[in-house]
């Protein structure tokens, strides 16, 4: 289950699994357990863990084509 878990995570956030998400993947599984390993209660349960939530913060603070704001632009 766990392996399915992280495949389908991997999907969704379109990235790696990397080590900082097993927290995530773990009580993923345990929430999927909760309900007999529905694949309802799996899917349901990806879409509302934080790496899935937080998918795209991480991404727009990092675009590098993304206009600084700073305290001088702000003022004009």
């Amino acid at each position: 289950m766990q392996t399915l878990t992280q495949r389908l995570l991997t999907y969704a956030l379109g990235r790696t699994v990397e080590y900082y998400d097993m927290p995530a993947v773990r009580k993923i599984v345990r929430e999927a357990a909760d309900d007999d390993y529905r694949f309802s209660s799996l899917i349901w349960a990806i879409v509302e863990s934080d790496p899935f939530q937080l998918r795209g913060i991480a991404e727009e603070d990092e675009d590098p084509a993304a206009p600084e704001v700073t305290a001088q632009n702000a003022r004009e």
